[in-house]
């Protein structure tokens, strides 16, 4: 299912529940009556709020395919030197829709960095880019930015994704560096 189509379908969900809140307020208000329409409002409320989630989830992903685990490397520099950032990510991919959670697991070069917990939300394109947003929570602070990376077709030596993350520091400077997704098991 395309994403286009996956939107129609979601759009029809959202016009079939707010039918449905129109006729049980136009009935005779008892408990059920009043409990349906909740209900009914409240998958409205999550439809929309999770419209653009959902239209990825029942769209597909297309020929590309993803690993449930690959090992990242991402390049950090800045004015107190360089760090290349090994870590793994586990990750759920639902349709277009992927869904990953990393661990740092080593750091080489000059910048000292502690091992840190990161979200990835993002989505594959049918021409195989990932483009998604990254987030984590190190020493109470919030970090946050995106990231596209290139899938490459038929990697058995080398990465499977390519690309580039931006991102902002501790100092609120904005950031940036190459990001490299090797397999870590088979693709699903």
């Amino acid at each position: 299912m395309t994403k286009v189509a996956a939107t129609v379908v979601v759009n029809i969900l959202t016009a079939a529940v707010g039918t449905l809140i129109v006729v049980f307020i136009g009935a005779k208000p008892h408990v059920g009556t009043i409990l349906w329409t909740l209900l009914a409002i409240g998958l409205t409320i999550v439809v929309i709020n999770y419209q653009s989630r959902l239209a990825l989830m029942l769209s597909g992903k297309g020929k590309w395919t993803l690993p449930t685990r690959v090992r990242s490397e991402w390049q950090f520099d800045t004015s107190e030197g360089s760090a290349v950032i090994d870590d793994i990510i586990a990750l759920r991919v639902i349709g277009a829709l992927v869904l990953g959670t990393g661990r740092s697991t080593s750091v080489r070069g000059d910048v000292d960095l502690p091992s840190f917990e990161y979200k990835i939300v993002a989505n594959i394109r049918s021409e195989g880019i990932i483009e998604g947003r990254w987030s984590s929570n190190l020493a109470s602070r919030n970090f946050y930015g995106t990231f596209q990376l290139q899938l490459v077709r038929g990697a058995e030596k080398g990465p499977i994704a390519t690309g580039k993350w931006l991102g902002v520091s501790r100092r609120a400077n904005i950031r940036s560096g190459s990001w490299d997704w090797f397999s870590e098991d088979k693709a699903s």
